[in-house]
């Protein structure tokens, strides 16, 4: 299943289920919530980002549709993929989206909670990109991957820090012992395989296209009257963040 045929999938889900929405279906919609939260994302990810969908086997059961609910089920399958791949640093924003659609569902706002559900599966999307550029799995097909078996060399150590987790994206800022020979962070046979720089490339451009991706939909969003406030609630930052980041592009 695609993505595009996911978001669209669980976002009709969505909608139907608050349709058929009973006080007894959203008792458990709040329970399965709040068993998520209190769970720690660390060590265990996987047990949380499970919990965390399990919303979605019972948002599938309330739309009365068993084979809506088989879809739904097959979907939440690549979810957990999803979820796994973005790692601990989703939690914060599927919990917050988690209280959003269910105020939507509580005041049985269809419109509203399906719109919650797409946009923040395009969201976690988004951060599978660019988990997927910065990550492990590009870092290994680049010929990085081996370094992670090892430690204490200024060669892998060189390596570690174009390798950093999907939760700690911020840019590492350069000390003098970053700056050093280049004789001391590679072996001179290393340099003449440019798959680590051809690599770079491929993950720098994936990023524009990226943020060309957030700016459509940013100005999709306001020209549908959305708020500053709105978009940065998506985007996880402060509603000047958000102005400053694209009010000189769009208004």
């Amino acid at each position: 299943m695609t993505e595009d045929a996911t978001i669209s999938l669980l976002s009709d889900a969505t909608h139907i289920a608050c349709r058929r929405m009973t006080p007894q279906h959203l008792n458990a919609l709040h329970a399965s919530v709040d068993q998520a939260s209190c769970l720690p994302a660390r060590p265990d990810w996987g047990r949380k980002a499970t919990a965390h969908l399990e919303l979605f086997a019972i948002l599938g059961d309330v739309t009365g549709d068993s084979d809506l609910a088989g879809l739904v089920s097959s979907a939440t399958g690549r979810l957990h993929d999803l979820a796994m791949t973005v790692g601990p640093a989703a939690d914060g924003i599927i919990l917050s989206s988690r209280r959003r659609l269910l105020r939507q569902l509580t005041a049985w706002d269809a419109d509203g909670a399906a719109l919650e559900m797409e946009r923040h599966l395009e969201r976690l999307h988004f951060m599978e990109r660019l988990a997927s550029s910065y990550g492990p799995r590009s870092t290994r097909s680049s010929g990085y991957g081996d370094y992670r078996k090892h430690a204490k060399t200024g060669k892998e150590d060189a390596a570690r820090r174009f390798e950093r987790p999907a939760d700690d994206l911020a840019p590492a800022t350069a000390t003098a012992a970053d700056l050093a020979d280049p004789a001391d962070l590679a072996d001179p046979a290393d340099l003449a395989d440019l798959a680590d720089l051809r690599a770079i490339a491929a993950a720098t451009e994936q990023i524009r296209r990226d943020e060309a991706l957030v700016a459509e939909r940013v100005a999709a969003a306001r020209a549908r009257g959305r708020s500053w406030n709105g978009i940065a609630d998506a985007l996880g930052v402060s509603r000047q963040t958000a102005r400053n980041r694209f009010a000189d592009k769009l208004d």
